[in-house]
């Protein structure tokens, strides 16, 4: 138990040697987070098309496609502007995979992002001042190409 662990416990009406209810959810952060043990929770089904909404007008504020928006809430299946929530961080460069729910994803993220079967073309000029004009060529015809 550190000052943060009492803190919290205090903060829920709770003593350390207090003993739960049964599936009684005690927490010992205020703010629940991998990096200190929390769980990721996928909350695809469940998530209000409100909170949805803000958290995808975040990361389009940002011109992302893809981001991490990190959403504080007591409750995602209400309106964010019902309970209080609020946006506290849009990570630009999430991690994919890290996690148990997001390594659901990954294959789905890519398919979207990538396109096609995920493989990266190779092209590949050898010899002589009309490989090097060939290469030049294709490199104008691949820029080209739209993304």
């Amino acid at each position: 138990m550190d000052v943060l662990a009492l803190t919290e416990l205090v903060r829920q009406g709770l003593q350390i040697d207090a003993v739960p209810e049964a599936a009684q959810f005690v927490a010992l952060r205020r703010i629940e987070t991998t990096a200190w043990g929390g769980v990721d929770e996928d909350v695809t089904a469940t998530i209000h098309p409100e909170n949805l909404r803000a958290a995808l007008a975040s990361g389009a504020l940002f011109g992302l496609d893809v981001a991490g928006i990190d959403m504080i809430s007591d409750d995602i299946t209400v309106p964010w502007p019902a309970n209080g929530a609020v946006i506290n961080e849009v990570n630009f460069a999430p991690t994919l995979g890290q996690g148990v729910v997001s390594r659901l994803h990954v294959k789905t993220h890519l398919t979207r992002l990538l396109g096609g079967d995920g493989r990266i073309p190779v092209e590949v000029y050898s010899g002589n001042a009309v490989a090097l004009t060939n290469a030049r060529q294709a490199v104008t015809r691949l820029r080209g190409r739209p993304r």
